[in-house]
């Protein structure tokens, strides 16, 4: 029976916290390949790729540890497969590097939390601002409370917005939505601590100065929204007409200029004039604006089949990086022209202006969808996601088992490939976020079904999703350390990034049922949204 919290469960490592702590467990390794893999398109149940906040419904996680061997071995495995002391990739057929075992005192929780009741929440995009402070953005249906500010919906789902200090306890938290449906999909700050929201509504939705209604109330339209340091609406604008628009993903450059990016069906205009969709299709789109909110650009790419972005990064340059999914040509301009028929992940490289500097699409014969961009600043970028069938942006084919496996592959700023890592076994795994750590090692975590192998044999999990957290090395993508995280219902990762105040890496999603973060169990009163740190 399933009780209802009165108060966020906030749980804090203590002095001694050096090993590995509650269920967190021990990941033994990832697949390797030696060339750019693709990324499957959108799961089903758990984390939604979209930055949405559906949680599904499954089972019990994985148990076990122990360290891995020598080399790297199936970071997911069958339950009938067993470790090896060199890797082979999904099948066989990826073979990747030796490498050492991987520290089995990484990856230690700094905090987790909880908030939730017996309806539906979900943090979906989490960031940081210049002093270390963590904002948190998603959808609540029902009651959340956060550090002692109660979020009632006003019905269906509701926007929440939320800042915490870097031991994540709250500064301030606000909801928005009427008896519709509004959710905050992506967040971010600037140097002076604004901070900028976007997401979709249906309805009407208030953020503090005029009220914004979609054009129709069954579509959604996109919201961006600037928030003073202290949560006070500075200013807040709609885009949409009568039929579909999803924004996604949200960045903000190192000026304050603030850069969305999405989907969109039949007409859009973001302030720089109408832009049209192929047909019926969905466009995919990235738009820009300067601190008071005025459009500087925006670019659709499309065709008459559907295109979406999902993420979105920018480097100190203020060059933009957008990845997501594909079906048919994909025009970037100035030539990049790419054609792939099933649905493909694609990464691509926009000066500050919205011109395109250079642009990959995937190819094989199989889908693929590119769920989480990052760039360091170094101006490396980390694409991450899943694939199924056999896939190529390198050179070189990879090729899974079965249905999606997960991915994250390395760049050099010119879009030369560094390394590619894949992972998977029959079963359904996902990349849903990315970052980088200061030295240049890959932070990557997602959802997985099937069993995980810890380096003594499979530990399979039951029906559902858990989660998985791992940190590559820069150079090869070796193994650093890994951890997973399970319980009887779903664990669903949403976001990911790195602090370099406090030097945590963050996440944020959704859970069922009971999960240890490493601190000691939290239990969800339905399906409830979730923050944690961890020391990368």
């Amino acid at each position: 029976m399933r009780t209802r919290r009165a108060h966020p469960s906030i749980l804090k490592a203590s002095s001694g916290a050096g090993k590995l702590l509650g269920t967190g467990t021990l990941l033994a390794s990832f697949v390797c390949a030696g060339a750019l893999v693709a990324l499957a398109s959108a799961c089903g149940g758990g984390a939604s790729s979209s930055g949405g906040s559906g949680a599904g419904t499954g089972g019990a996680g994985a148990a076990g540890g122990g360290q891995g061997g020598d080399g790297l071995q199936d970071f997911v495995t069958s339950a009938s497969s067993s470790s090896s002391s060199s890797s082979s990739g999904t099948g066989g057929q990826n073979p990747g590097p030796m490498c050492d075992p991987p520290n089995p005192n990484g990856g230690v929780t700094a905090f987790a939390a909880a908030y939730g009741d017996a309806q539906t929440q979900s943090g979906v995009s989490v960031s940081t601002d210049k002093t270390g402070n963590i904002l948190l953005a998603g959808a609540l249906q029902g009651t959340m409370n956060l550090g002692g500010t109660m979020l009632t919906s006003g019905g269906k789902e509701d926007a929440f917005v939320a800042k915490l200090n870097s031991a994540g306890q709250v500064i301030w938290a606000k909801r928005f939505g009427d008896g519709q449906n509004q959710s905050a999909t992506g967040i971010g700050a600037d140097a002076e601590g604004n901070v900028y929201v976007t997401g979709i509504f249906i309805g009407t939705v208030n953020f503090g100065g005029s009220n914004l209604t979609s054009d129709t109330n069954f579509f959604q339209d996109v919201f961006l929204v600037k928030f003073a340091p202290d949560g006070s609406h500075v200013w807040s604008k709609k885009f949409g007409d009568s039929n579909i628009q999803y924004a996604r993903a949200l960045a903000v450059d190192g000026v304050g200029n603030v850069v969305i990016a999405g989907y969109f069906q039949q007409q859009v205009d973001f302030g720089g004039g109408v832009l049209t969709a192929a047909g019926q299709a969905f466009d995919a789109f990235v738009a820009k604006f300067n601190a008071t909110g005025q459009h500087l650009w925006s670019k659709k790419y499309g065709n008459d089949a559907d295109q979406s972005a999902k993420s979105l990064a920018v480097d100190g340059a203020g060059n933009v990086y957008v990845a997501g999914e594909a079906s048919g040509a994909i025009d970037f301009g100035a030539g990049l022209v790419m054609a792939q028929g099933n649905p493909s992940a694609f990464v691509a490289k926009l000066d500050s202006q919205g011109a395109p500097i250079w642009a990959k699409l995937s190819s094989g014969a199989g889908k693929a969808s590119a769920n989480a961009v990052a760039v360091s600043p170094s101006g490396s970028v980390a694409v991450a996601g899943q694939f199924q069938g056999t896939f190529d942006l390198g050179g070189k084919p990879m090729t899974n088992i079965d249905v999606d496996d997960a991915f994250v592959s390395v760049l050099t700023s010119s879009g030369a490939q560094t390394y590619t890592r894949a992972f998977g076994d029959p079963t359904f795994q996902r990349a849903d976020g990315v970052a980088f750590a200061p030295n240049g090692d890959v932070l990557l975590a997602g959802a997985f079904t099937g069993s995980i192998d810890l380096g003594g044999g499979a530990s399979p999990s039951a029906d559902g999703f858990d989660m998985f957290l791992g940190r590559l090395a820069a150079k090869d993508g070796c193994l650093v350390w890994g951890r997973s995280y399970g319980g009887p219902l779903v664990q669903s990762p949403q976001s990911l990034v790195f602090d370099p105040v406090s030097g945590n890496v963050i996440l944020t999603g959704s859970f069922g049922g009971t999960v240890d973060f490493g601190l000691g169990p939290l239990t969800a009163a339905g399906d409830d949204a979730f923050l944690f740190a961890v020391k990368p």
